[in-house]
């Protein structure tokens, strides 16, 4: 019997690029996608790409850019 058994709805060759287009965000402000990596326990970090597809991404500011626009507000 093989190991290589997934079920249907959760092919291997589809199921990488589902993830990453509800995970993987765009930021119009700095123009890179970026997604938050949960570690454990509810520790996490935020993941950058600077050369990544961004159709079908949504738009979202990433955190440095929310961290900047908040410096920069009085």
């Amino acid at each position: 019997m093989s190991n290589d058994y997934t079920p249907k709805k959760y092919k291997k060759e589809n199921y990488d690029s589902k993830r990453a287009d509800e995970c993987v965000k765009y930021c119009k402000t700095c123009k890179v996608c970026w997604e938050i990596i949960k570690i454990s326990k509810g520790k996490s970090y935020t993941a950058y790409y600077g050369n990544y597809p961004t159709y079908g991404k949504i738009r979202e500011m990433c955190e440095r850019c929310k961290k900047d626009l908040g410096a920069h507000e009085y």
